[in-house]
């Protein structure tokens, strides 16, 4: 019950800041020494906040298209990061108020921007958003009370100054500085802020324990987290408090993040969600590595996607004078598979938050490298983009032409699905609600294969056409070169020297096609291409042109692009010993060696035999190497085997969940991408006079191996030549990209016999 001395109190202090309002003060405009209200140090400087005006009335840039956060009303909120100055700007409040109903302070509540001194509290900059928040009716999401970057490093220091060093007073007084802040800021918006990002990037997967070396990790342990998160709990215990870290859909980081935090919640810590940064770009992360990121973490608490962009970039070396179309086309769709997965995971997403307001503002400019990047879903005249279109009205993006590696091969045209057919996968199409069907191409000298299934039988089909256009001219009218096939029931029209198959059974109708080409085709050869399948009775669905202009107009048709066949080879049944010694059973292995250099034409060379079993994959590797080194800081650049798995053969451009990359040097030190793990891998290595020897075992944890299966196969040798910690060659088995470690569409294939 509060005293009558704590009402009194109050009640003095609101007829002060009433008078203050009537005389038109800034209570709060100037910085506030927290020692002079000992009484209250929850609320440095009071409750009260500046006093601010805006234009609420302001018209956004756009009017009359359709609000983002409305759009998203039944699903979540809908947030956008900004600096206070912006609200100087009636285009910017009236962008902000039209598309957004949460906000977030980029970077005016960080403690050095709230408390840059000790006791010294300059409120201003957040009183602001705070004010314009409480005006507009908008949510507010707290950013951050604890982080190491942009921390208040008198937290850290002594009276003069001087670092201070790890000891239990040190510690006592750190978290007593921690906890003084956090009822400061928390004290004074608990009446507005509803989420709290608590504690910001404390996670590094590269540690056992998980944990961020920081000087807050160095002076406390993890007891900075758990004062923080009881603090902010005692101060504001209706607000939903938050842990908040980047990279979490990498297997390891979320691993790590899961097992932190069920850690603390066991001991009490009232962690009450995840913030899911969602630093994206026009490549990474898949979304499907996104959604199961999301289910994963909301067993911790309400997930808040809490730092949306996507940089039009796949890399951080990467530079455009302008940024190409076609990459903002793409950054569209890649908006809208995002934000699918959201609509789809939205009863576990309390808010989706951006980065930014429009690309007129945005961290990436800057960040990693200063370059022109455009991440978010409005211009830098804060006009829409298609991100914008992308995530409000797909249908309003332009047709995107969709660019696929075509593998070579000669299927034997039978109607039979044979072996060739399951090395690569299947393009979707969604002909009704009951019936889908999917396609494959490939190619030689003289046709392009066409192999389309469907889980109907020939009667419930309608047409299936299939569009060329050799020269790729994609011209709004047909040339010499254009070509339309069409297959429906038994027939085919317009198919001079056209060799098909159609075969039916209990699991639906599969139809094999050979075209012939007008002239002889090559590696790296591109042709247009298209096709469209219709249920009986339904419109068509189009792999590329959604319009279904094909029957005149090649514009809008994907393009093919004529690759190598990939290598295949067979993994025999059989289960070895992890011990660096060439036991029996591997004799019967088959063995396949490195051969395609992607950086250097020589060096360092492997040779690797492949077993397996219902639990494992092994490999027995012989590299030769004349020099071995691990001189260098980076793993990838010391004497090492590399060993990567696509265990569903799923050939995507992005790493899904089920994909990894095994590293293992001389010395058995190992390190991981994607799906790999420690605790999935067995490793035993030995040096030889010629190089080295690593013998291994990898856990199948996404499919239960059987024979006749497929997987992606992949493995190459990285050498230090010289020993001066610099990578001088690295050769694979297979794929020419060197891009394996992020793309697994060109990896060989392994299948497993008996």
């Amino acid at each position: 019950m509060m005293s009558i001395d704590k009402k009194l109190f109050l009640i003095l202090t609101l007829v002060v800041f009433l008078t203050g309002c009537a005389n038109g003060s800034d209570l709060a405009a100037t910085p506030t020494n927290a020692a002079a209200l000992a009484d209250e140090p929850a609320t440095p400087g009071g409750t009260e906040l500046a006093v601010f005006e805006f234009d609420l009335a302001a018209a956004p840039p756009q009017p009359d298209i359709p609000s983002v956060h409305k759009t998203y009303s039944s699903s979540f909120l809908v947030g956008a990061a900004l600096e206070p100055d912006q609200l100087d700007s009636d285009a910017h409040v009236g962008l902000l108020v039209h598309h957004f109903n949460s906000l977030t302070a980029e970077n005016a509540m960080k403690p050095v921007s709230i408390q840059p001194t000790e006791g010294n509290f300059t409120w201003e900059n957040a009183d602001k958003l705070v004010q314009f928040a409480r005006a507009s009716g908008m949510a507010v999401h707290g950013h951050t009370l604890v982080w190491h970057n942009q921390a208040a490093e008198w937290m850290f220091q002594d009276s003069e100054g001087n670092p201070l060093e790890a000891t239990p007073e040190n510690k006592e007084l750190v978290l007593k500085r921690l906890e003084d802040h956090i009822r400061a800021v928390v004290g004074r918006y608990k009446e507005d802020i509803n989420v709290w990002d608590v504690v910001n990037e404390v996670i590094d997967e590269q540690e056992n324990d998980c944990m961020r070396r920081t000087v807050w990790y160095e002076l406390t342990g993890t007891d900075y987290i758990v004062t923080a998160f009881q603090t902010a709990d005692e101060t504001a215990p209706e607000a939903t408090l938050i842990l908040n870290d980047y990279s979490t859909t990498d297997q390891k980081k979320r691993a790590c993040i899961y097992k932190v935090v069920k850690e603390l919640q066991a001991q009490g810590v009232p962690i009450e969600g995840i913030g899911m940064q969602m630093h994206a770009n026009i490549q990474n992360p898949a979304p499907a590595a996104v959604e199961q990121t999301i289910e994963m973490l909301f067993e911790l608490g309400e997930i808040h996607i809490t730092e949306l962009d996507l940089s039009v970039y796949p890399n951080d070396s990467d530079t455009y004078e302008a940024v190409p179309e076609d990459i903002l086309l793409k950054q569209g769709y890649r908006y809208k598979e995002l934000f699918e997965v959201f609509e789809r995971q939205s009863d576990k997403i309390e808010s989706v938050t951006f980065w930014g307001m429009a690309d007129d503002h945005t961290w990436l400019k800057t960040f990693p490298i200063t370059r022109l990047n455009l991440p978010l879903l409005f211009d830098e005249n804060l006009q829409a983009k298609n991100a914008y279109w992308g995530i409000i009205d797909p249908l309003q993006l332009p047709i995107m032409t969709q660019l696929v590696d075509i593998p070579r091969g000669t299927p034997q045209i039978d109607g039979e699905a044979e072996i060739l057919w399951a090395t690569q996968p299947w393009s979707s199409l969604k002909l009704s609600d009951s019936v889908t069907a999917g396609f494959q191409t490939r190619w030689d000298e003289n046709n392009l294969y066409v192999c389309v299934k469907a889980d109907a039988s020939p009667e419930d089909l309608g047409a299936i056409d299939v569009y060329l256009d050799e020269n790729n001219g994609k011209t709004d009218h047909y040339e010499e070169d254009d070509r339309h096939i069409t297959f429906q029931g038994g027939d085919c029209s317009n198919c001079e020297g056209v060799v098909f198959a159609i075969d039916s059974g209990e699991d639906g109708m599969l139809l094999e096609a050979a075209i012939p080409l007008g002239t002889e085709a090559d590696i790296q050869d591109e042709i247009g291409f298209d096709i469209r399948v219709a249920a009986a009775g339904q419109n068509p669905a189009a792999w590329n042109d959604r319009s279904l202009s094909q029957d005149a107009d090649t514009s809008k048709y994907g393009t093919l692009k004529f690759i190598d066949a990939p290598k295949v080879t067979a993994a025999v049944y059989g289960t070895p010993v992890i011990d660096g010694e060439e036991d029996e059973v591997w004799a019967s292995a088959n063995q396949e060696e490195t051969a395609v250099w992607v950086l250097g034409a020589s060096g360092s060379t492997g040779t690797v035999k492949t077993l397996w079993d219902e639990e494992y994959l092994y490999a027995y590797v012989v590299v030769t190497d004349s020099l071995l080194s691990k001189k260098a800081r980076n793993p990838w650049e010391q004497d090492s085997f590399e060993i990567y798995v696509d265990q569903n053969n799923a050939k995507t451009t992005t790493y899904e969940p089920d994909d990894g990359q095994y590293r293992i040097n001389f010395e058995n030190e190992r390190s991981y991408l994607g799906g790999a793990a420690e605790e999935k891998i067995t490793t035993a290595t030995r040096v030889t006079d010629s190089g080295y020897i690593v013998e291994l075992a990898i856990q199948f944890d996404y499919i239960k191996p059987q024979e006749g299966m497929l997987i992606g196969y992949e493995f190459q040798v990285n050498n230090d030549e010289n020993g001066d910690g610099i990578r001088d060659s690295v050769v694979t088995w297979n794929d020419p990209t060197h891009q394996t470690y992020q793309n697994t569409s060109r990896m060989g294939l392994l299948v497993f016999t008996k």
